[in-house]
């Protein structure tokens, strides 16, 4: 289903962790993946910018090897400009699935590039966007990083949460084994004219969240758990 991926990669030990783990990605037919490196010229002295790009250039040259053995065929690029906008561009003109970015904190040369461009990516995108915390890099061995082995699913029973539920539908084809949909009850709107329809308005998202988890049980082999909590405003 993500056939091809983008891969946005930074000078870091942290980005380099991210790029071990996702080796998952292959179960669900990523075959072809482009390593980019991002940067501001705005952001950098001209005097310097030869220079960081050779630090560039052998930083996408490690990862990339990394991903060869990992079975991808792999494409590299240094990227300059608006990188929100240059990395959307070329994920929709070259067809890309699926857009890979860290989230994480900055090393000494990281900072000057990336900054908060994961964050502009995630809501500026038009394809999917697998987002990697640096922290849950830390929580887990080389060993046991399966970005697939349970989904959550959180829905606002939404247009947009149908689409993304498209995606849900897919992984559960490719093989993930555990899935938990999730609703949250939105207390500013209940609260407290019609807090009295709470136990109401649970059933009915009840119901909801069954179908969704009907739906994922009846394509493959697959544990699917529904949860649906209230919101507490301070």
């Amino acid at each position: 289903m993500f056939d091809k991926i983008i891969v946005v990669s930074e000078v870091s030990n942290a980005s380099a962790e991210m790029v071990k783990c996702i080796k998952n990605l292959r179960s669900l037919g990523a075959e072809e993946c482009l390593l980019i490196q991002c940067f501001n010229p705005q952001d950098v002295d001209t005097g310097v910018s030869s220079y960081l790009t050779s630090i560039f250039n052998e930083n996408l040259k490690n990862q990339s090897a990394m991903l060869a053995e990992q079975g991808f065929i792999v494409k590299t690029q240094i990227i300059a400009g608006n990188i929100k906008n240059e990395i959307n561009r070329i994920a929709q003109e070259e067809q890309y699935s699926l857009i890979v970015v860290g989230a994480e904190k900055h090393s000494i040369v990281g900072s000057l590039f990336l900054g908060g461009v994961a964050y502009d990516i995630l809501y500026g995108a038009t394809k999917p966007i697998l987002l990697i915390k640096e922290s849950n890099l830390k929580q887990t061995t080389a060993d046991t990083k399966d970005l697939i082995q349970h989904i959550l699913f959180p829905t606002d029973f939404s247009k947009n949460a149908d689409i993304a539920f498209e995606q849900v539908k897919e992984m559960v084809k490719n093989g993930v084994k555990k899935v938990t949909i999730f609703h949250i009850q939105d207390e500013s709107k209940i609260n407290p004219y019609l807090l009295h329809r709470l136990v109401e308005f649970n059933e009915i998202d009840n119901g909801r969240l069954q179908k969704l988890k009907d739906e994922l049980l009846a394509l493959n082999e697959v544990e699917v758990q529904i949860q649906i909590r209230r919101s507490i405003n301070n």
